[in-house]
């Protein structure tokens, strides 16, 4: 159909005529009279629900990459079965046969000059065998990064992805931490799950903030179901989890990430609303050493008191460590320490300190692989916010579900970002996968919408 003249602009007549995905989104129902509900769901209603989940499933695309993606999310989120190479190796030998070939988005090419430069620091660095094999393992990232951003390229898949990454992380990590929490297993009453990266209740809490946005991206295109439930839950669980892992960083990310989310729905007044009751339940169920901590931040205004914010001392020392970071940094501007070699660093300065964690991401950063590191790091995640929010800012009016999809999940990734102040996060594997899920949505996204004025404004059409 030709643009009629009178449009002034082309949002203005795409918005008017509708335009037609390319291919139906997830949970979206076409155009239709408003019908009457029932006052209660029926089993017929849930059985529905059910084949409605079978019948999206046949809508995915199983390519080999997309298995091995989908496999190496098992290994690394349960800790059940040791195929985490395996599938690593089968996603990146899938890339082969994708018919569309191998893109490299601008994020692919910052995470390879990242690791570039990490190599050079490696090899001055005074621990080199150490940062070698840090190097290594996050080369291992890096590809699982690239197998994401090419295997991921349907609305179905994506759907998928979502769904089968909140599923493993609820019944694993969120289980265990909520588990240990309420049989009393915890460390000075903070929780975590006893296995891996989700052993440290920083590390527990941050991701499971990239959980939360993840479900509410999902439940934009969710009107009804089983999938639409099991998002509610998460958005209840999650932030629960959150606050029995009591770390203040990432609560104060969530405190962000919650007014942000307000602010920026369309249906303010409901959230709100919503947001009040849960405010409310919060308060009940929050444990107690959580309220202890929060009023211990009251003598973290000055350092003759920083021992008095916790009983475990940790404010304390993460300020001392903090100098020891930046002097760590002012000695290794260029090229740092070398990756995964600054707690050796730290303990070759202060030997009551030890081998420790600097507990900045972006410190971190700056000790391990100098200036250059800091800014190529920026760069990856900051090009994958940038394109999305593009994307976002053209398909608002024609895919506004989408639309709203990419702002929670940029949403939790900036807040990610955020408490990564207080912790060090840049090695965490979920951490990339997040990064490539944004951008796999907005170049999806993007396709779409193209496709679809093209197929509005053909002659004829």
């Amino acid at each position: 159909m030709r643009k009629p003249d009178g449009w002034r602009t082309q949002r203005s007549f795409d918005a008017a005529q509708h335009v037609v995905q390319a291919g139906p989104m997830p949970g979206t129902a076409p155009l239709a009279p408003p019908a009457i509900s029932p006052p209660k769901r029926t089993l017929r209603e849930v059985w529905r629900s059910l084949v409605d989940v079978r019948s999206r499933l046949k809508a995915v695309t199983w390519s080999l990459s997309f298995i091995g993606i989908l496999g190496y999310l098992f290994a690394a989120t349960t800790y059940r079965l040791p195929i985490g190479a395996a599938s690593a190796i089968v996603a990146l030998v899938g890339l082969i046969f994708i018919p569309q070939g191998i893109r490299f988005p601008a994020s692919v090419g910052f995470f390879a000059a990242f690791l570039i430069w990490a190599v050079l620091g490696a090899a001055v660095s005074p621990w080199r065998s150490v940062s070698f094999d840090a190097v290594l393992e996050l080369g291992k990232v890096g590809l699982i990064y690239l197998a994401i951003v090419n295997a991921v390229r349907s609305r179905a898949q994506i759907w998928f992805f979502m769904v089968f990454f909140l599923a493993l992380y609820g019944s694993h990590p969120v289980r265990g931490a909520v588990v240990n929490y309420l049989t009393g297993n915890t460390y000075f009453g903070r929780a975590a799950w006893y296995q891996g990266i989700f052993t440290n209740p920083n590390d527990l809490g941050a991701l499971t903030l990239l959980q939360l946005s993840m479900a509410c991206a999902l439940l934009m295109t969710e009107r009804k179901g089983i999938v639409r439930l099991g998002a509610i839950l998460a958005i209840l669980l999650l932030p629960f989890t959150i606050l029995v892992t009591q770390s203040r960083a990432v609560l104060l990310a969530l405190g962000v990430f919650t007014v942000a989310a307000v602010w920026t729905h369309p249906k303010k007044v409901k959230i709100l609303a919503t947001l009040v009751l849960l405010c409310g339940l919060v308060v009940v169920v929050a444990p107690n050493g959580l309220w202890d901590r929060l009023k211990g931040l009251q003598y973290a205004t000055s350092t003759a008191t920083l021992s008095e914010v916790d009983p475990e001392g940790s404010a304390a020392q993460r300020w001392a460590i903090w100098q020891t970071g930046m002097r760590v940094a002012r000695e290794h501007p260029i090229t740092g320490v070398g990756l995964g070699a600054y707690r050796y660093a730290n303990g070759s300065i202060s030997e009551v300190l030890g081998n420790r964690d600097a507990h900045s991401t972006y410190l971190t950063l700056l000790a391990e692989n100098g200036v250059v590191g800091v800014l190529l790091f920026l760069l990856l995640v900051g090009a994958t916010i940038g394109k999305s929010a593009s994307v976002r800012r053209r398909i608002r009016y024609t895919l506004p579900a989408g639309a709203m999809q990419l702002r929670f999940l940029e949403l939790g990734l900036i807040c990610f970002l955020i408490a990564g102040i207080w912790g060090s996060y840049s090695k965490l594997t979920f951490l990339y996968v997040h990064v490539a899920l944004i951008w796999a949505l907005a170049a999806t996204c993007e396709r779409e919408v193209a496709e679809a004025r093209a197929i509005v404004l053909r002659p004829g059409g």
